[in-house]
């Protein structure tokens, strides 16, 4: 036995040589416990990519005290995203490249199932359910492929920027009114409101270059009355 206890001729380790290995070692261990194949299996297990994480409880992830929460695997809720601050968005989607699709929903085709269901009823009940805006494209696209389907159903008021009312004064027996996209392919309904004995639309004329059309009578009006307008395409 040498001097410091290590014994020189059976070949023990020094103590700087057993912290390296150990460190080592540790190493070793967390790289394999990295590329180990995990399962999530309760409550409380990381999440683990390229697996399946079956899990007994919802995952919620928050930000600054419940400001906005994305809550995973509910019972009724796939993906659930909350904010409670204003000006807030609790679920994004953005897409770049062509002929891709931001937000896709899809169903088996059951007549019980909904594809997307947007509801605004809660509290005073006032808002938008749903929102759409372009610019030179089509907002809201509705088809239905099938004899017995609708491409839009309403229930309710519907109401439509592109019609009105034209008030014609005695005698008057045409009015022009500026509109909205006035193309040569525009149709323009137009009514007489009320009951006026003898008198009617004779016919409307448009004018796209000026984006308007005009209401004529049949004859001068007998009264003052209002024409109901309606413009489609």
């Amino acid at each position: 036995m040498s001097e410091g206890g290590v014994d020189h001729g059976r070949g023990l380790r020094s103590r700087r040589s057993l912290l390296v290995g150990g460190a080592a070692a540790a190493v070793a261990v967390g790289v394999d416990a990295a590329i180990r194949p995990h399962t999530a299996l309760a409550q409380g297990t990381p999440v683990y990519r390229n697996e399946a994480n079956p899990t007994t409880s919802l995952t919620t992830i928050s930000r600054d005290a419940g400001a906005t929460t994305v809550t995973i695997g509910g019972f009724n809720n796939a993906l659930y995203g909350q904010s409670t601050v204003d000006d807030g968005v609790a679920v994004s989607c953005a897409v770049t490249g062509l002929r891709t699709t931001a937000l896709r929903a899809a169903t088996q085709g059951h007549s019980s199932q909904i594809g997307i269901s947007a509801d605004a009823s809660t509290g005073a009940g006032e808002g938008y359910a749903l929102k759409a805006t372009t610019r030179n494209g089509v907002a809201v696209h509705g088809e239905a492929t099938g004899t017995g389907g609708y491409a839009l159903h309403v229930v309710g008021q519907a109401v439509f920027s592109r019609s009105g009312k034209a008030g014609f004064g005695q005698g008057q027996s045409s009015k022009t009114i500026t509109s909205h996209s006035i193309t040569a392919a525009s149709l323009v309904l137009a009514t007489i409101q009320g009951n006026v004995q003898g008198t009617y639309v004779r016919g409307v004329s448009l004018n796209d270059a000026a984006n308007s059309f005009t209401i004529r009578l049949n004859k001068p009006a007998p009264s003052a009355l209002k024409v109901g307008w309606f413009i489609v395409n």
